[in-house]
């Protein structure tokens, strides 16, 4: 049976492929795939692609974890004046898993939104008398 391949590994074994072709070599790497393999440079060559495949995966990780920070940051910064006039009125709220929020109501009263989207609509209903 053939495995199927992923969209994007193939990307990544591409990356790799290109900074090999390019002669960009990472050569403490290298060296620890030589070492590992004994010398045989065929093994080598196979372990620094999966140690070099495993750090450019790494990378995408950091960078998709700094990406969901700086998109946290910049939602904090859109919500705050909304959030603030909630507080106001001694109402609190959550941000959950998976973008889901909850608010808490000055009367004990919990609502579940699925987006900021539905809880910015609630909220401003509330805020101008509407709700």
């Amino acid at each position: 049976m053939i495995k199927r391949v992923d969209p994007f590994e193939e990307v990544l074994y591409e990356q790799v492929a290109a900074e090999i072709g390019a002669g960009k070599i990472k050569k403490g790497l290298w060296l620890k795939a030589t070492v590992e393999s004994g010398g045989n440079e065929n093994k080598a060559k196979v372990l620094y692609t999966q140690f070099r495949l495993a750090q450019v995966l790494e990378e995408v990780a950091r960078a998709s974890e700094i990406e969901k920070q700086r998109q946290s940051v910049a939602e904090d910064i859109e919500w705050a004046p909304l959030f603030s006039k909630l507080r106001e009125r001694h109402f609190a709220v959550e941000k959950k898993e998976f973008g889901a929020w909850v608010l808490f109501e000055p009367s004990g009263e919990c609502r579940r939104f699925l987006s900021y989207t539905e809880l910015a609509a609630y909220a401003k209903s509330i805020l101008n008398g509407t709700a």
